[in-house]
């Protein structure tokens, strides 16, 4: 039994977890999920249902008992991993290292092995000197979507996903982007996808401004179901993906494997997903780093409205993206499923 522990909420390390249950039992593992959230928040119908939250119906430690090997989503305060290897369970540990804090590094040390979804991040722990990490480039899961030979772009469908994490890793300026893309081209439309929980209401007051102002051309998709954000970005023609930093890339991955390209910022870890076949890519003014030496772009807006707006009038350009946007996709999963495996052997 894989035990996968976790915050089962609207959160990156929920979406981590259940990536790694679904590819668990697609090799025929028994697979157990666990929270210590109070109220779990629903993500997926399949993985809903085998959660267990410890106030409720089992502790932690009994819990423990019925796994072969533990993998925390969320970093837990080392005196649980060194617990868990004591009853000669495998502790793993995978690491979103833009959650890290100082007091992080002891757990990590401990953990039999942690899993990094980034080379950037592998390479950052390895240069800290931990010797037990494996880096497995991330998957979104999602089956691979070619859309139709006769697919045309004539007026760009743009999709701005702000839901769950991502709204945080942005600023209220990408929604000045589209304000200003749908000033200057009559034709084109956009889609903004967002959460209530996720978004300031500064931010939220803005979109309805715009929605007033450009009637019929901007729409607002709010608390879409995560089990839909596949096709949401199936039905558009480019994402625009402000983001500053990042863990996993899942909405770049998520957006490329539904045969969507994507125009964001390049800096680690989002050049280890996109490139020249499958993205717009906005050459940066540099990196920031925190204190764990995480990166964080320093971003160029002006370049982004200018390449954005580059792009809504080359409608033949991003139709060419589309029919190279999968290149590369395949291998990653190929590589995603060796690299875990490798850990799990």
């Amino acid at each position: 039994m894989i035990g996968i522990c976790t915050r089962y909420s609207r959160h990156e390390a929920t979406y981590a977890a259940i990536r790694l249950a679904n590819w668990a039992s697609m090799r025929g593992q028994d697979v157990s999920l666990f929270t210590m959230t109070e109220r779990p928040g629903g993500i997926s119908p399949i993985w809903d249902k085998r959660v267990i939250v410890n106030q409720r119906d089992m502790l932690f430690a009994d819990w423990v008992q019925t796994c072969d090997k533990v993998i925390w989503t969320t970093t837990p305060p080392v005196a649980q991993i060194e617990w868990v290897k004591q009853q000669r369970k495998l502790a793993y540990l995978l690491v979103l290292w833009h959650e890290l804090t100082v007091d992080d590094r002891p757990a990590m040390v401990a953990a039999t092995r942690c899993i990094c979804p980034s080379v950037a991040s592998a390479d950052l722990l390895r240069n800290w000197g931990l010797r037990n990490v494996t880096a497995v480039p991330w998957d979104c899961g999602e089956p691979v979507f070619t859309k139709p030979s006769q697919y045309q772009v004539k007026t760009p469908n743009i999709l701005l996903p702000l839901y769950d994490g991502n709204a945080r890793r942005t600023e209220l300026t990408a929604i000045e982007l589209v304000g200003r893309a749908m000033y200057r081209n009559p034709d084109v439309t956009f889609t903004v996808a967002y959460n209530s929980s996720t978004i300031a209401s500064c931010g939220s007051r803005r979109l309805r401004q715009l929605k007033r102002a450009f009637k019929g051309r901007l729409t607002l998709q709010k608390g879409i179901a995560p089990r839909d954000h596949p096709l949401l970005y199936q039905r558009h023609d480019l994402t625009l993906w402000p983001t500053h930093y990042e863990s996993t890339c899942m909405i770049g991955l998520m957006s490329v494997t539904m045969g969507t390209p994507v125009l964001a910022f390049g800096f680690r870890p989002t050049l280890e997903v996109l490139h020249d076949m499958n993205a717009i890519i906005v050459r940066t003014n540099g990196e920031q780093t925190n204190d764990m030496g995480c990166p964080r772009v320093v971003p160029d807006y002006a370049m982004m409205d200018d390449l954005l707006n580059q792009a809504i009038a080359d409608p033949e350009y991003l139709q060419e993206l589309h029919k190279t946007v999968l290149r590369g996709v395949l291998e990653r999963r190929s590589l995603f499923d060796h690299q875990l495996s490798q850990v799990f052997i």
